[in-house]
């Protein structure tokens, strides 16, 4: 399995599609500054889910229960559509 990851990517795919509580307004444009390491432990998670072969369906599941219970996103339900797209996004940067 190759562990390696472009955590400028991951983070990009993290505040641009997941971003469960919305903190992007509290970040630089570019994510040179401001809190942005805070999703980086679930994005590198999530990719190595999907390079481990868990389906984006799972990895999306992830993700969403990350938002949930942990986070304590409360309408994260609402929100689900995110944490696909970021699973989808983080499954091409794999291909790539």
């Amino acid at each position: 399995m190759n562990s390696e990851y472009d955590l400028h990517q991951l983070r990009r795919i993290g505040w641009d599609l997941w971003d469960p509580i919305d903190l992007r307004g509290f970040c630089s444009k570019d994510l040179s500054a401001g809190p942005i390491d805070e999703y980086d432990e679930f994005m590198i998670s999530a990719y190595k889910r999907l390079e481990a072969g868990q389906d984006i369906e799972k990895v999306a599941e992830y993700l969403q229960d990350i938002a949930e219970n942990y986070i304590g996103v409360w309408n994260a339900y609402e929100n689900f559509g995110r944490s696909l797209r970021t699973a989808e996004a983080l499954s091409e940067l794999l291909r790539a």
